[in-house]
């Protein structure tokens, strides 16, 4: 089993991360590193539809009341 496995626990491929729905989660992490690319993780899938919608709409510049128009319509949820 991979949780158990001596390699993977040296070289960090597992970490743990809260989901909000289903507490501390365990998951496998980038396997490959680069020296001059770091790996990011970004946290979970989304665990519920728009989840990300407000954040991944204001870092492409939709302010708060276009965003909030969207939602409305039923553009986004």
């Amino acid at each position: 089993m991979l949780a158990q496995d001596p390699q993977a626990l040296e070289n960090s491929y597992l970490y743990n991360y809260e989901h909000p729905r289903f507490g501390t989660l365990k998951a496998v992490g980038p396997v490959a590193s680069f020296s001059k690319t770091g790996s990011v993780l970004q946290g979970p899938a989304p665990g519920e539809p728009g989840q990300h919608t407000q954040t991944i709409l204001a870092n492409a510049g939709f302010t708060a009341e276009e965003i909030a128009h969207l939602r409305a319509n039923k553009v986004v949820s």
